[in-house]
């Protein structure tokens, strides 16, 4: 028997074998586009981008398949990297 002990972290969080981040843009970011270098557990970086003339909605997510935790007894398969975006809205100017 295999016992994991996962504990918290500030930037992942674990459900089954996937991995979930947060990640706040601005609305510019969502309308127009952007990207983000994300340092992984296993200490790589990896670019996480919009595609051009995507945009992007508040609580939308990004699956990246396969950049999860490994899946206990099956090789060489892994869980997925989601990432839920928040649109943080510019404040109003008030007269």
């Amino acid at each position: 028997m295999v016992v994991f002990n996962v504990k918290p972290h500030d930037v992942f969080s674990v459900h089954k074998f996937d991995l979930h981040i947060k990640k706040k843009i601005t609305l510019t970011e969502a309308l127009t586009g952007f990207w983000f270098s994300l340092t992984h557990l296993d200490l790589k970086a990896y670019r996480v981008q919009t595609h051009p003339g995507e945009v992007l909605a508040d609580k939308s997510k990004r699956i990246i398949k396969g950049l999860g935790l490994p899946q206990y007894k099956r090789e060489g398969q892994y869980g997925n990297l989601i990432v839920e975006f928040e649109v943080v809205m510019p404040e109003t100017i008030q007269p």
